[in-house]
């Protein structure tokens, strides 16, 4: 005897809390502990009923009128005739072929009994909010998903939610991943339905819905390896042990496996299924592999699928999903694990090849200076630096100050462009950072020439800060003299004559007090 159960997988790891699967399973254990006690208290009544139904109908089948014998149980009728709603309406059929051979009274009693039973049946819990094929009720196709048949059928649906779920949910945001599980539970309710249509028996469960995660989670993480627990019970021996499968092997073994045990199911063999819905199961899955193909075709994938960074405060910022493509790639998750192991020139050559097929993006360069780090290479951690720093300006990531800082702190004496300073020294003044504003934006003007076609806006901008938060408005006022001496552009020619008027005219209403103003000049001067 053997078995394997998912446990997890290496992109496990979430940025933010998984808020929908949290709610799923609060809804199924809720549910659980609503139905369940209501379930066990049906099941007493409903034995009772069929035990009453088995002895009415045994009596006028066979023509014996003893009391006292003994019936066969429920599970024996359900062996028999299949399931108990078969055998009623076995029950039902007796009525008619026996009504002119039999007394009234033993047909009255087994009538009686029959609506009695049927009554407890159809008003039970699972009946009711369970979706039953022949006779489905719209609200069904939803709360069917919610109800499970007992402990070992619930904790096995949530083992596969809470596998595959957080990470679909961290990937796409919350409102598509609850779409996508909604959707994927009502596809696999009308995949059953099509297929078990004259079907009396409910069926309740979330594997539906979870086999469309599963499905999607093929399409999304088709190379993440999934951690599997083992067991293995022989005579004399038991082994427990775990090992890594890739999504593209587990995921279509247990499709496959469901498709065969569905196929079984509609009379291809002689198996005994054990009564699970394998056809909403086949159903979900395959809905959900179309759901990110469906977004990616509609253009919505990028636009759908966030990732999540850190800031240098440890704030999470959302950046672009197609500036950080390289996550899905199977090089990027083996360089990763080579590196935790130790294999740094493989983790090096993994990212070489993701650099080639990657080359905008701007966290794969952050990684690949980490790496280098390890590696002790000054030269490598350089150069990657400078083209993050590059990649960072232009795509104007927020990740840009602290990348800056990182370069200028580990490389102090690299020059960078004027273009980045002033990418830069604007950064930094939006942050709330005058001072590293006012240093990118000094270097900008001394190393620009004033025929650069950004140095009369990096001017601009240098003298508002220079006249507002530095408190240094005469400085301001020569470097604006400067810049509509360089000003070429009539545009920008009238934008520096207007700051110079303004900064005049403050400068001529605090001639009133010199001395103060001296004694400003002189300490920011300092």
């Amino acid at each position: 005897m053997f078995f394997f159960i998912p446990i997890g997988h290496e992109d496990s790891k979430i940025r933010r809390f998984p808020a929908v699967c949290f709610a799923i399973v609060l809804a199924c254990l809720a549910a659980f502990a609503w139905s369940w006690p209501r379930y066990q208290e049906e099941m007493s009544k409903l034995e009772n009923a069929f035990s009453t139904v088995a002895r009415e109908y045994f009596r006028l089948t066979t023509g014996d009128s003893d009391d006292s014998e003994e019936y066969p149980p429920v599970e024996d009728l359900a062996q028999r005739w299949q399931n108990p709603i078969q055998f009623l309406e076995t029950a039902e059929a007796a009525l008619e072929k026996y009504k002119d051979s039999a007394a009234d009274d033993d047909l009255e009693r087994l009538r009686e009994s029959i609506q009695e039973t049927r009554a407890l049946l159809e008003n039970s819990v699972f009946h009711s909010h369970g979706l039953v094929a022949r006779s489905p009720r719209l609200l069904a196709f939803l709360t069917h998903m919610f109800l499970h048949g007992g402990f070992t059928h619930l904790i096995s649906n949530l083992i596969f939610l809470i596998l595959v779920g957080p990470s679909l949910e961290d990937l796409w945001g919350r409102t598509v991943f609850a779409f996508t599980y909604l959707f994927s539970g009502i596809a696999a309710a009308i995949g059953y339905t099509a297929v078990n249509f004259s079907s009396p028996v409910p069926m309740i469960g979330a594997s539906g819905a979870i086999a469309g995660l599963m499905g999607a989670f093929l399409m999304t993480f088709t190379h993440t390896r999934i951690n599997i627990l083992g067991a293995v019970f022989v005579p004399g021996m038991f082994r427990v042990f775990t090992f890594y499968t890739p999504a593209w092997v587990f995921l279509p073994v247990w499709i496959g496996m469901e498709i065969l045990q569905g196929l079984l199911q509609l009379g291809l063999g002689n198996v005994n299924t054990g009564g699970v819905a394998h056809w909403a199961h086949i159903a979900g899955f395959f809905f959900g592999l179309a759901v990110p193909w469906g977004l990616q075709i509609a253009g919505l994938d990028r636009k759908l699928f966030p990732v999540f960074a850190k800031d240098k405060e440890n704030k999470e910022i959302l950046v672009s999903f197609a500036m950080d493509d390289y996550l899905r790639s199977p090089d990027y998750r083996k360089g990763v694990r080579l590196q935790k192991e130790g294999d740094l020139a493989g983790a090096e050559t993994c990212f070489k090849t993701l650099a080639e097929q990657h080359p905008k993006c701007l966290g794969l360069r952050l990684e690949m200076v980490d790496l280098y780090r390890a590696i002790a290479d000054e030269a490598k951690i350089r150069e990657n630096l400078l083209q993050a720093l590059d990649l960072a300006v232009k795509g104007e990531d927020p990740r840009m100050i602290s990348v800056y800082e990182t370069m200028r702190r580990e490389f102090p004496r690299e020059e960078s462009a004027p273009e980045v300073l002033l990418r830069v020294g604007t950064a930094f003044e939006r942050a709330g950072k005058p001072v590293d504003a006012l240093e990118c934006l000094q270097k900008f003007v001394k190393a620009a020439p004033p025929e650069h076609p950004l140095w009369v806006r990096g001017s601009l901008r240098l003298a508002n800060l220079l006249s507002g938060p530095m408190k240094n408005p005469a400085a301001a006022r020569d470097l604006l003299l400067k810049a509509r001496e360089a000003a070429t552009d009539q545009a920008w020619k009238n934008k520096v004559e207007r700051q110079l008027k303004a900064l005049e005219a403050n400068l001529a209403g605090a001639s009133a007090s010199p001395s103060q103003s001296g004694k400003q000049v002189d300490r920011v001067g300092g």
